[in-house]
């Protein structure tokens, strides 16, 4: 009988979301598969611990992502902003999504913020948003745009 057992890829799997949600997954018997740019930190060596598979590589590493990305079903999309050039996440994002779709993934989730829907069309908010939280929001709805573009569950 083929094994059922979910298996996901988690980003920011050595941060406050990305690790709680791996021990989580790892105590309900899922698969978890991540990368890592330092295999020997106290973060990784514990992810490792509770049985998660860690890749070394960044999130710009088409290899290390394909290879952390393969035989899984799931995405788990935490990407932190660059305050320096809000470019980054809506472009890791989308190579990452891209990936995902290309080893099978079928079902994405993108945790950004709350305030992505502030920039919806025809959305006009309570409060001015100044220009670095534009920049913060507009970066993350993109994270999120990135995951509806592949055409994944969410």
């Amino acid at each position: 009988m083929p094994d059922t057992t979910p298996t996901v890829f988690v980003t920011s799997a050595s941060g406050n979301q990305g690790s709680s949600l791996c021990y989580e997954l790892r105590k309900l018997g899922w698969n978890v598969r991540a990368t890592t740019r330092d295999l020997g930190s106290s973060a990784a060596q514990a992810l490792q611990a509770a049985g998660v598979n860690l890749t070394l590589g960044s999130w710009d590493d088409e290899d290390a992502l394909r290879k952390g990305l393969e035989g899984c079903e799931k995405l788990f999309l935490c990407l932190l902003p660059n305050l320096a050039d809000f470019e980054q996440a809506p472009r890791r994002a989308a190579l990452i999504a891209r990936l995902a779709k290309e080893a099978g993934v079928s079902h994405a989730i993108a945790s950004t913020t709350l305030g992505a829907f502030a920039v919806e069309p025809g959305f006009v908010p309570p409060v001015k948003i100044g220009p670095f939280f534009d920049g913060h929001v507009h970066s993350k709805k993109r994270v999120e745009q990135a995951v509806v573009d592949e055409g994944f569950a969410y």
